[in-house]
């Protein structure tokens, strides 16, 4: 339904332009919800990378959201694709979350699935303060996952083009 009632799904390339020119990526992280600015971060993006919780509900908002960026890619962006899924928010001590993080890898095979982000307080506690992990707290283990996986990404990029 958003993105039938999405105009102007350019408007954030627009707005994004100017840096265009002068940065290699821009890494853009939006709410969970498909909302317009969601619409638009993937009409202007290359790549998506979902994170998605070991809880059951998340895998279907994960899969809700993967039919929306196929409708983007139909629709909008063609050039759009899938660059991983990241599982999130794991406690290895819980059964149900060693249900769904083994339902993570069978549901989503198809794509690259990033190391595992354990659930710890400092996540909890960044999120309502309006910061990010590497600004909270720059030396922890889950702000290290992140900057490995963003190396990844960049690191994967670049040998794609390379190959092409």
């Amino acid at each position: 339904q958003v993105l039938n009632a999405v105009d102007h799904h350019d408007r954030l390339r627009e707005k994004m332009a100017p840096l265009l020119g002068i940065m290699d990526y821009i890494f853009m992280d939006t709410g969970p919800s498909l909302d317009v600015l969601v619409v638009h971060s993937l009409t202007f993006a290359d790549k998506v990378v979902i994170p998605c919780q070991t809880q059951y509900l998340s895998l279907d908002s994960t899969d809700k959201l993967l039919t929306n960026v196929r409708r983007v890619q139909e629709s909008y962006n063609p050039r759009l694709r899938v660059a991983g899924i990241i599982p999130t928010l794991y406690d290895g001590r819980l059964k149900h979350d060693n249900e769904m993080l083994q339902q993570i890898y069978t549901r989503y095979a198809q794509y690259k699935i990033y190391p595992v982000i354990p659930r710890r307080s400092s996540l909890v506690e960044a999120v309502p303060q309006g910061l990010s992990i590497q600004e909270y707290k720059p030396n922890s283990d889950i702000a290290l996952l992140y900057q490995n996986i963003a190396e990844d990404i960049v690191t994967t990029d670049l040998a794609e083009e390379a190959a092409a």
